[in-house]
């Protein structure tokens, strides 16, 4: 009885059909969020039907599976609009964990122009104000690397000399992806800067081999 009623409101109501099948394909990528074929389904239908795309904003929320909200925020930052990019900032700002991590890197993968405060927030609270030690600032850890190599994806003007501001505070993990982070600004007003870090013989080999890598790059080598 239940199948024929339903059945029947969606015959009469075509938009009651669509939004049960939008309701299944969220409810599938909650279920598989690494599904790459059900991101992009979700991505292609957020970026042509508003109203989808609104349901996918409301589910991004704390409440929800860190998967499944990375995957959302992948899905619907595809679309190229602001109020995505937006959301999906937002929310980066008050992520921990698991979730800080993934959003982070979302963040650089879909060059969210909204995100850099929020990254370099991220970066900030590792480097300031973390002990360093133990999972939970392990995982800001990875969330701050994410962030360096997002700022760089992103490419704000103003990027190079937030990069210049970490660079002393940081440990040689953080310091050789600050540098790969500039090259990838393709800026050549970093190359003093690199260069500077390429020839001081304080630095540990791994730092200088990537700053003479970026240089090289750079300078079209």
């Amino acid at each position: 009885m239940l199948k024929k009623t339903f059945l029947a409101i969606a015959l009469l109501n075509p938009s009651f059909l669509l939004a049960s099948q939008s309701a299944d394909l969220l409810s599938a990528l909650k279920a598989n969020p690494g599904d790459e074929s059900l991101i992009s389904q979700v991505s292609k239908l957020s970026a042509s039907d508003p109203s989808f795309m609104d349901k996918a904003l409301n589910d991004m929320n704390l409440e929800n599976p860190p998967a499944y909200v990375c995957a959302l925020a992948a899905a619907v930052s595809a679309s190229n609009q602001d109020k995505a990019y937006l959301k999906a900032a937002m929310l980066l700002g008050s992520a921990k964990g698991e979730l800080s991590i993934c959003l982070s890197k979302t963040a650089g993968d879909t060059k969210n122009p909204y995100a850099s405060r929020y990254l370099e927030n991220s970066i900030e609270d590792f480097l300031y104000n973390s002990d360093k030690s133990g999972e939970k600032d392990i995982k800001k850890k990875i969330a701050a690397i994410n962030s360096i190599w997002a700022l760089g994806e992103i490419g704000s003007p103003a990027v190079m000399k937030k990069l210049e501001s970490y660079y002393n505070s940081s440990d040689e993990v953080l310091r050789i992806n600050i540098i790969f982070s500039m090259g990838k600004l393709k800026n050549k007003k970093g190359l003093p800067y690199i260069k500077k870090i390429a020839f001081n013989p304080l630095e540990s080999d791994a730092v200088r081999s990537a700053a003479y890598e970026m240089i090289d790059e750079l300078e079209g080598k």
